[in-house]
């Protein structure tokens, strides 16, 4: 039964979803809110050293179904962008190449923003990547200050938005002291 143990609601979760889109395979909402659980999922899974990879790459799935039933559903695009940078940490701290996810994380954010650039989440979270491109520059010896600036830019209109947002002034504080920028 549901309600005690978190990872059995989401659990529980996708199991519905699943069923809700067997029975409707256009059901967009239902897609985005599979994403969504299989997000928690993963990050779930990361956080306990588990098998998270999988969980983010059906998120992966589930969130490109949504964009593909409905081209400007900005939350299955966010998703799409979290899932990828997930995996791509995960990728980058196994000694993997977290290049091609990292790309399609930033373009799925990219998209969100475009397709609603008041999102707030949108721009937080491509800020994430890029600062997280940014570290990996740093890291192989390479210059981030293009990703660094841009990552700032973001962060811009979630400052005004919600000034006492600490998500944002956290991540604009952190990439300051890595990159000494």
């Amino acid at each position: 039964e549901a309600g005690g143990d978190p990872r059995a609601d989401l659990e529980a979760a996708v199991a519905a979803f699943a069923e809700a889109l067997r029975l409707n395979p256009n059901d967009y909402g239902a897609t985005v809110s599979l994403s969504n659980a299989l997000l928690y999922l993963g990050a779930d899974a990361r956080a306990r050293g588990g098998q998270a990879a999988a969980h983010f790459r059906a998120a992966i799935q589930a969130a490109r179904q949504a964009t593909e039933l409905e081209g400007n559903l900005v939350g299955a695009w966010v998703n799409l962008g979290i899932a990828h940078g997930q995996l791509a940490a995960i990728l980058r701290d196994s000694g993997g190449d977290p290049a091609t996810d990292m790309a399609a994380g930033v373009a799925a954010l990219e998209r969100a923003i475009e397709v609603n650039p008041r999102f707030l989440t949108a721009h937080f979270n491509l800020a994430e990547l890029l600062l997280q491109e940014a570290q990996g520059k740093l890291r192989r010896g390479r210059d981030p200050t293009a990703e660094v600036a841009r990552a700032h830019q973001l962060l811009a209109p979630v400052h005004e938005a919600n000034t006492s947002w600490a998500a944002p002034h956290f991540l604009a504080a952190r990439t300051r002291r890595r990159t000494g920028q």
